[in-house]
């Protein structure tokens, strides 16, 4: 069945998270292994709050978790440079490919949408700079439900009620939010992007890819 609604993750799937790996490994003394852990470390508590029915926005888990690392590895931390460090991640570009991709999506008559564990504000401002807020339909962040993917509620609060849950695809790069949709119902697209590999005990995606422009080509 040939899904209606198409929703993409942004960060890593659509746009690329390397400039932000760079701001937060110079601030972590150019320690690389420092720096990824920051990126498991944030998705470790946003898990947490989730479990313990808690919500903090995306850019606090950061902080905090930020803040730990430094204190852990005694470096020194400041919370306004910090800041200035991550927010970096309002100015991520594309992936190559992405642009044209959604275009063909949109002219081939899906509905497109962006969902997003980070706040509104942030999510509306990395789709403006990387020139994609008209491809989409509708630009969701997770802040209004108040939990954080995989949580089964994101997915059923977002999922259009004139459709059913396996007429909505997500688009994503990381194997935990696929099981989520997937474990909704919905049609799932993994996008191998680089270092990024499938979780071998979860159910295998409806489509693997490697590009968007791919996944126009197939639907």
């Amino acid at each position: 069945m040939k899904p209606k609604h198409i929703f993409f993750d942004v960060n890593e799937t659509l746009l690329d998270l390397n400039p932000l790996k760079i701001s937060v490994e110079n601030y972590l003394n150019n320690e690389s292994n420092l720096a990824e852990l920051w990126f498991s470390k944030m998705l470790h508590y946003s898990l947490v709050l989730n479990e313990t029915q808690q919500f903090q926005t995306f850019d606090k888990i950061g902080l905090a978790v930020l803040k730990m690392i430094c204190d852990a590895h005694k470096i020194s931390f400041s919370k306004a440079e910090a800041k200035e460090t991550l927010s970096t991640i309002k100015k991520l570009p594309a992936h190559q490919n992405v642009k044209p991709g959604l275009l063909k999506l949109k002219e081939n008559g899906f509905q497109l949408k962006a969902i997003s564990n980070g706040s509104q504000e942030v999510l509306e401002t990395q789709l403006a700079y990387a020139e994609l807020t008209s491809l989409f339909d509708e630009i969701i962040s997770v802040e209004k439900f108040q939990t954080y993917k995989p949580n089964q509620k994101v997915y059923r609060q977002i999922q259009p009620k004139s459709i059913e849950a396996e007429e909505c695809l997500l688009v994503a790069a990381h194997a935990w939010d696929l099981m989520g949709a997937n474990s909704c119902g919905w049609q799932t697209a993994f996008v191998k992007r680089e270092g990024k590999s499938w979780f071998p005990l979860a159910e295998k995606p409806t489509y693997n890819i490697k590009t968007i422009e791919e996944l126009a080509d197939l639907l």
